[in-house]
């Protein structure tokens, strides 16, 4: 059985350095431990990884917050292992036999328990060239990708509060990529969207209100039109897919919600009229039903099988990603928060100012709330704190502008705004990142 220690297979991107980004993305401990690894100094690598501080959440190997932290539980003998058999397989590429058998006695085996990998390193020392030793090693040398492999697989043990840093310093982060410990991440502004692709022009009135009573579905990335959903009376303020695409709920200014079938375009339920305009409509994450809001004070929001029966008038709605909560927002200033299991109110907050749209994070977590002064702002369901805000625009007046998470891992929040522009603004960075 051939047992090779091939750590990784090679995947690497280019390097750009702190200096070449113009931002400082990590610690001077953990580019010392980075260029030590890379350069083959083994002593130095060992020391700025293990003579460490222990703290709060895993293992500091520098005084400095920014430092390496390591995961908890992490077998620090395993990551040693590691990095002397690089240096053991180094060693027997220069042909320094003698070394090589001194690190695999009194380096090597004393953290190892598993018999046959130490007995299958020690076959090496039979290699009769460098090439015999990279064929049957698997290992592609020392000036091939191993040590970029040897960092690739030490990163996977940091801590995530090092790749947050990293993350949090990259003013364009748009990838689900993990950083890596051996090069500093920078992601491209060009593939962060800045730029307008397309405009959709079928619509007769404003798209922003749906004035002309339709709504348009079309495919993508063609941009072929589907169907053209065109029952409605007046102006179309809000529309929402079923959880698996099948249906489409939508809500307009004729005070009526129709539920579509999305593939064939057809009406397949017309709700019953409401006193006022239908504002706002979500799925549940289940797909079984749709609660609907209404600025109508007696008749305001509530699904095919309940009413709330609440006096305040609906703007917006908004259900987590895990059915547990339901957030209304209200026309005035007002957000309430229901257990959407329950159906029972949990809380309500007083904002002090008129608001335009509600958003839910995919952790459950976050409230994204633009609000009419031309801020929004993050807001913790579990805690009731506000840890973010963002200036979204100038002032709001009649429309209704709304605001979301996007990016990989909705690392940043996109916000509209009456004066025509789109403000993409980084969770874990304190700059826009493009209008």
């Amino acid at each position: 059985m051939a047992m090779g220690v091939r750590i990784a297979n090679p995947i690497l991107g280019t390097i750009v350095g702190s200096q070449e980004s113009g931002y400082e993305l990590e610690s001077p401990v953990v580019a010392a431990f980075r260029n030590a690894v890379l350069q083959g100094e083994w002593a130095e690598a060992e020391e700025l990884l293990f003579d460490t501080l222990t703290g709060e959440g895993g293992v500091s190997i520098s005084e400095h917050p920014t430092g390496l932290v390591l995961q908890d539980g992490v077998d620090k003998d395993v990551m040693r292992f590691w990095l002397r058999q690089q240096k053991f397989l180094e060693l027997l590429e220069q042909r320094d036999t003698g070394r090589a058998l001194m690190v695999l006695r009194l380096e090597l085996t004393p953290l190892y328990q598993d018999t046959a990998k130490l007995h299958f390193l020690s076959s090496l020392l039979m290699c009769q060239s460098a090439d015999d030793l990279k064929a049957k090693a698997d290992w592609d040398g020392a000036d091939g990708g191993s040590r970029h492999h040897l960092l690739s697989e030490l990163s996977r043990k940091c801590s995530k509060r090092f790749k947050h840093n990293q993350i949090a310093n990259c003013l364009y982060h748009n990838t689900a990529t993990s950083p890596s410990l051996y090069q500093d991440h920078s992601c491209d502004r060009n593939n962060f969207p800045v730029r307008t692709i397309l405009e959709l022009e079928d619509h007769s009135g404003e798209v922003c209100c749906g004035g002309d009573g339709t709504v348009i579905i079309y495919e993508v990335p063609s941009f072929k039109i589907l169907h053209t959903l065109a029952d409605h009376e007046d102006g179309v303020g809000s529309v929402a897919w079923s959880p698996d695409d099948s249906m489409i709920v939508t809500c307009s200014q004729d005070k009526r919600a129709r539920l579509w079938n999305a593939h064939t375009g057809e009406i397949k339920r017309v709700l019953n009229r409401f006193g006022e305009p239908v504002s706002s409509c979500v799925w549940a994450p289940d797909g079984h039903s749709f609660v609907t809001g209404c600025l109508d004070k007696t008749r305001n929001f509530g699904d095919l099988i309940y009413d709330w029966h609440q006096s305040h008038r609906i703007q917006d709605l908004a259900v987590s990603p895990n059915g547990h909560r339901l957030v209304a927002m209200d026309n005035e200033k007002h957000i309430h928060v229901y257990n959407f299991i329950t159906r029972e109110l949990e809380y309500e907050m007083d904002l002090k100012v008129h608001l335009s749209s509600i958003s839910i994070s995919q952790n459950n977590r976050y409230l994204l709330i633009n609000k009419k002064d031309g801020q929004a702002r993050l807001f913790d369901l579990e805690t009731r704190e506000s840890p973010k805000f963002f200036q979204s625009a100038d002032r709001g007046g009649q429309f209704v502008i709304r605001a979301g998470f996007g990016g990989a891992n909705e690392s940043f929040v996109v916000t509209g705004s009456e004066d025509g522009q789109t403000r993409n603004q980084g969770l874990g960075h304190p700059k826009s990142r493009g209008n």
